[in-house]
């Protein structure tokens, strides 16, 4: 199946949707602007700094916008005198005189770059000089940069979510972050992380979003990492983001992943140390009821048909076709290469199907099945193909086979999570690695012993 077919296609199991309108592009509501004030710093009758009095961090900040094309508006609206080309916005939480956000935006054939400095040197200011000329004395290394073919918006209307973004550094850009954070202190230069997010029909809704690690990075083939992430909305329905400062993709306050019905700015800003937080999600992974993503250990590369493995793929299914952002069918795969069960010489599929059978935001069931199936299918993903079962073939995929290994729970009391019923019914990976491999032939009693009250 073909992922950029599959984008306007709508699986069995979703809704009907219609067509969905374009997203307008917000008004930065994250931020409340008090004054405007602007200078000229050269004595040539045009203003070349812009000071926007304003609250973004705490009750008094200041942003100062250094005009770097010789372009910048006489003009008492920060909308009419600044803009994001050839600017270098400068934040300074609590007004105090130091920088902890400093964005130096640019354009290259056709490209808008925004290039993102944080603190480097533990500080807490990004280091700079605004005279003679303007200069970013950090770091000679941006930490993030973002790149926008045709520009920030789409037709001055609506954002634009077709963007090419790379970190360097220690900025989460994975869901798994923390097995990262001991090989991200070198801040050199060059990438450790690209996130490509796309919008095809340019709508103001993302429709995926692909993270990969640098293939330089430090890692041994034997650290069980992910290196390839893709997150993807098959309804392109993601909700308009909430809470930008400024910039409709910079903000504060948000956690990586996103939550239901909401949209955080994702690229997420610690003002107190002055540090990038995270580029989080623009595609949510979880927390829609249309939403599947890979999480693969195996990095995907365009140089080679790859067998996706860990989480691939992780889908979410609105089996009650309401639309409501609740889903009432999830389905885990976690796919493990050969010998992983020791002695065991093929893949393994460990599943958890759990569904919510009245819809009221309630897993009532959950099948956990392991079983060794041969997947053939190739799935055209945005910058690669890979070797894992469609998202919109998974259910009956999951259904329609044998397992070697089927445990049935149902809940007995109100029960949600975003990622279906968590406890595992054969926690111990010991006894199940024998199970599967026929050494054994019954499990024993004790492996059930921690399934909790009310299950």
């Amino acid at each position: 199946m073909n992922l950029r077919s599959s984008l306007v296609l709508v699986a069995l199991l979703l809704p009907l949707l219609a067509g969905r309108p374009p997203v307008a592009a917000q008004q930065p509501d994250g931020v409340t602007v008090r004054d405007v004030q602007q200078r000229d710093t050269d004595g040539d009758g045009q203003p070349d700094v812009t000071i926007i009095d304003c609250s973004f961090a705490t009750e008094r900040d200041r942003v100062l916008v250094y005009d770097l094309g010789n372009d910048m508006q006489a003009a008492s609206d920060w909308r009419s005198a600044t803009d994001f080309t050839n600017d270098a916005w400068v934040f300074d939480a609590g007004a105090d005189g130091t920088a902890e956000l400093i964005i130096r935006f640019s354009t290259n054939d056709q490209q808008q770059i925004a290039e993102l400095f944080d603190d480097r040197t533990s500080d807490g200011m990004v280091e700079y000089t605004a005279s003679p000329s303007f200069a970013i004395r950090e770091s000679l290394f941006a930490t993030v940069q973002v790149r926008a073919v045709d520009g920030w918006w789409e037709q001055a209307e609506w954002v634009n979510y077709n963007l090419d973004i790379s970190t360097d550094g220690p900025v989460r850009t994975m869901f798994s972050w923390s097995d990262y954070i001991q090989i991200l202190s070198n801040h050199n230069g060059t990438p450790d992380f690209t996130i490509q997010v796309r919008d095809p029909d340019r709508d103001g809704r993302p429709d995926y979003q692909w993270v990969d690690i640098a293939e330089g990075l430090a890692l041994s083939s034997s650290d069980n990492v992910v290196r390839t992430s893709l997150m993807v909305n098959p309804a392109d329905d993601e909700p308009p983001v909430r809470g930008a400062i400024f910039w409709p993709y910079l903000g504060s306050d948000s956690s990586y992943t996103k939550d239901y019905g909401i949209s955080p700015p994702p690229i997420s800003i610690d003002w107190e140390r002055a540090v990038i937080n995270h580029v989080g999600e623009f595609v949510g992974s979880r927390f829609n009821d249309a939403a599947w993503f890979v999480y693969s250990l195996e990095r995907i590369t365009p140089a080679e048909l790859t067998s996706a493995n860990f989480e691939a793929p992780f889908g979410f299914y609105d089996l009650a076709r309401d639309d409501d952002g609740f889903p009432e069918l999830q389905v885990r795969v976690e796919v493990t290469e050969p010998y992983f069960f020791e002695g065991f010489p093929h893949w393994t599929q460990v599943v958890r199907y759990s569904w919510d059978q009245h819809n009221t935001q309630n897993w009532d069931y959950k099948l956990d099945l392991v079983g060794s199936h041969e997947v053939a299918s190739t799935v055209a993903l945005p910058f690669a193909d890979a070797t894992m079962v469609p998202y919109a073939d998974l259910p009956a995929w999951v259904t329609g086979r044998e397992w070697g290994l089927i445990n049935f729970a149902a809940t007995e009391q109100p029960y949600w999570t975003s990622e279906g019923i968590y406890e595992d019914l054969v926690p111990v990976l010991a006894t199940r690695s024998q199970y599967v491999t026929g050494q054994i032939n019954r499990l024993p009693a004790s492996d059930y012993s921690t399934i909790p009250a009310g299950m």
